[in-house]
């Protein structure tokens, strides 16, 4: 197997990967690989040291962890965990679904041309849904990479230090998964989408993010297009919340000001307080 004809689907976590990636694999012969990455339920694999969200330099050599990467493209990295969501017996064609390799998308693309769909979520209703979770935001990891900081984060020094807040943490964490993707994405050709755009019209951009990968609609793609990202438990759709706006509800005025002073330092202008992205926001990157 080609390594580099396996599809991506990465972005910030609980921004809608997972189902997007599920309506992929619901197309005839794929397999689906679902976040080999984590560290907690993949495979111990010889020579692997990659930290969680490793940044990678897209031009530059890391020979202890090329295999690793390269067999979990080609498939060959396998247990209950990563085969969790497959529906399909026979397969021949691939479709990966991780969040924690956006920082290292770059160098994957200029390793092996893969085709990339990058997601993204309002930072107020990630950061949110990320508390409701008790997810940690790995400050520590990120910041310890020098890599990652000369290339990119010095300028944001004193912001990321600055978050002593669970909220502050992760909306400096949000920025951080979202900035290098977005300017990266230029020179990379990753096609974007956001979590409310496959909520609003889940078909619409479907047929969009299909015709990038040349991939074809057939009746079971369009029944599971139908269970959207929020049709699942606990979910705004399940609880009668509306299902993009839900989180104005739920942080107060100044919870939601601290996340957004944080986006607007990164520089990062593609939502506001309002619940949707700035109109055709994907349609324009893309």
């Amino acid at each position: 197997m080609n390594p580099g004809k396996t599809i991506i689907i990465a972005g910030s976590g609980r921004s809608g990967t997972t189902w997007l990636a599920e309506v992929i694999a619901s197309c005839k012969g794929f397999r689906l690989f679902f976040e080999p990455f984590n560290n907690q339920r993949s495979v111990r694999y010889p020579e692997n040291d990659l930290l969680l969200y490793a940044y990678m330099r897209p031009d530059s050599h890391y020979p202890k962890v090329e295999r690793f990467i390269c067999d979990v493209l080609k498939g060959k990295i396998r247990n209950r965990w990563i085969d969790s969501h497959n529906i399909n017996l026979f397969t021949w064609r691939y479709v990966l679904k991780e969040i924690r390799i956006v920082l290292m998308l770059g160098w994957i693309k200029e390793k092996y041309g893969n085709k990339i769909v990058y997601t993204t979520r309002h930072p107020c209703a990630t950061v949110l849904s990320r508390l409701k979770e008790k997810w940690t935001s790995p400050l520590n990891v990120i910041w310890s990479q020098q890599e990652l900081v000369e290339d990119y984060l010095s300028p944001y020094e004193s912001i990321i230090r600055g978050a002593k807040t669970e909220i502050e943490k992760h909306a400096v964490m949000w920025c951080v998964e979202n900035l290098i993707p977005l300017k990266q994405m230029g020179k990379y050709n990753y096609f974007f989408t956001t979590y409310e755009a496959m909520c609003i019209e889940p078909e619409k951009e479907i047929d969009r993010i299909f015709s990038y990968l040349r991939l074809r609609r057939t009746k079971r793609v369009t029944k599971a297009i139908q269970l959207t990202p929020e049709a699942r438990p606990h979910s705004a759709v399940i609880t009668g919340e509306d299902k993009i706006s839900f989180w104005k509800n739920r942080l107060s005025g100044d919870e939601i000001k601290s996340i957004m002073d944080i986006v607007n330092l990164f520089e990062i202008d593609i939502y506001s307080t309002e619940p949707m992205p700035h109109k055709f926001v994907n349609r324009s990157i893309n």
